[in-house]
């Protein structure tokens, strides 16, 4: 969603038999998935998939570290960083980004991280 509260992003997933990734028609890859700290945070969670967002959250929950939600959680849904850039613009407090690899997409999260950190 943006500012306004609009939808202009979205993916379908197939996890019967027919099994399929896409994005719906006409969605915009620089709105991802996120959710909003509660707080003014400096700091956002940079996951590759929404899942791994929510994981990361739920940790923070489970194990204690904090208030889960005194950081912004982000998925862009891939390795493309046109998402996170528009997230800094539009949160312009958040100063420190901590990425997470997870195992299936790690190779990809590498090669694409110093271009994020540039």
């Amino acid at each position: 969603r943006d500012g306004e509260g609009v939808a202009k992003g979205g993916s379908l997933r197939g996890c019967t038999q027919l099994q399929f990734r896409r994005d719906i028609p006409g969605s915009k890859k620089i709105y991802p998935f996120y959710i909003q700290a509660s707080t003014k945070a400096d700091t956002v969670e940079v996951y590759e998939a929404p899942i791994d967002a929510m994981s990361g959250a739920s940790l923070k929950l489970m194990q204690h570290t904090g208030p889960w939600r005194s950081v912004h959680y982000l998925a862009p849904a891939g390795t493309d960083y046109a998402a996170l850039d528009a997230f800094l613009k539009y949160f312009p407090a958040v100063r420190k980004i901590v990425l997470f690899s997870m195992p299936s997409s790690r190779q990809a999260s590498h090669l694409r991280c110093p271009l994020i950190i540039s």
